[in-house]
């Protein structure tokens, strides 16, 4: 059965998320803030799980709960099954609930970019007006990304020399001494917004 969670603190209350679990990642990633909350809430995993199995069942992803007008793609995991039609699969349910959701912003950040066999189905997901899609990135995946994509990833030491650009956003959420302090990402909205999509978005080492 695939489930919706409905809040986080993270996220926001107006903000819902739905994840597979961590076998759907391209690569295993040292900086993975979700293994704690693994470790601590076993329900979260167990749902997880069970998205990954609906998906391989061809289970379709369910209407964007009421009260909505965001949602984040892929707190945990990603868009790489082990088998490539599952992946395929699982992108473009998500193109087909955005498009029939206008009115809801999609976003995410995503490894599978280093796919080639999936990146046309990337690309045509975040085409899409209410999705945004950055390519995570660190220094086992390198920074050459797709063209037309934006970086989004772990602010390692030297990331802002290898990258080269001018504007980014280093999100503030866990940095006590930042006014952005605690702001969700649905009060922030750098990484929800899609006129806000080419701006570049790192998270702090952790």
């Amino acid at each position: 059965m695939i489930k919706f969670q409905l809040k986080g603190s993270k996220v926001g209350n107006t903000t819902c998320h739905l994840s597979t679990n961590k076998s759907t990642c391209i690569q295993e990633c040292e900086y993975c803030y979700n293994d704690p909350i693994l470790l601590r809430w076993k329900n979260v995993g167990k749902n997880y799980d069970n998205v990954t199995q609906s998906i391989i069942n061809r289970e379709k992803i369910p209407p964007i709960p009421k009260n909505k007008v965001n949602c984040r793609i892929s707190i945990n995991g990603d868009f790489s099954f082990d088998n490539i039609d599952d992946s395929i699969y699982y992108i473009m349910e998500w193109y087909r609930v955005a498009s029939e959701h206008e009115n809801v912003n999609f976003f995410s950040y995503t490894k599978s970019w280093q796919d080639k066999k999936l990146l046309p189905y990337l690309n045509k997901l975040r085409s899409l007006k209410n999705v945004t899609i950055r390519a995570s990135v660190d220094k086992s995946t390198g920074y050459k990304i797709p063209k037309n994509w934006t970086y989004s990833g772990i602010l390692e030491n030297n990331t802002l020399d290898k990258i080269k650009v001018k504007k980014y956003f280093i999100c503030q959420f866990n940095n006590k001494n930042s006014k952005l302090y605690k702001v969700p990402c649905d009060k922030c909205k750098i990484c929800i917004s899609k006129k806000l999509s080419h701006i570049p978005v790192f998270f702090d080492e952790h």
